[in-house]
């Protein structure tokens, strides 16, 4: 996941010549993860592998969107 959202992160520095817009997608996705993502998420054994920083739908939707 680090590797998907670095090259996105960095596409944005580079494309607008700031530092700006990859801080606030860094912000948006934390504020997402952890106000949203989580308390909609039923609690089970297995909820940590679909949500959270690490979970399989932060690297699913990356992969679907870069590709």
């Amino acid at each position: 996941m680090i590797i998907g959202i670095s090259v996105i992160l960095a596409y944005c520095t580079f494309k607008s010549s700031s530092l700006w817009p990859a801080a606030v997608c860094y912000s948006v996705h934390n504020i997402y993860i952890q106000k949203i993502g989580i308390p909609v998420t039923s609690s089970n054994n297995n909820t940590t592998f679909w949500i959270d920083q690490y979970g399989f739908m932060i690297v699913a939707t990356i992969f679907a969107i870069y590709f």
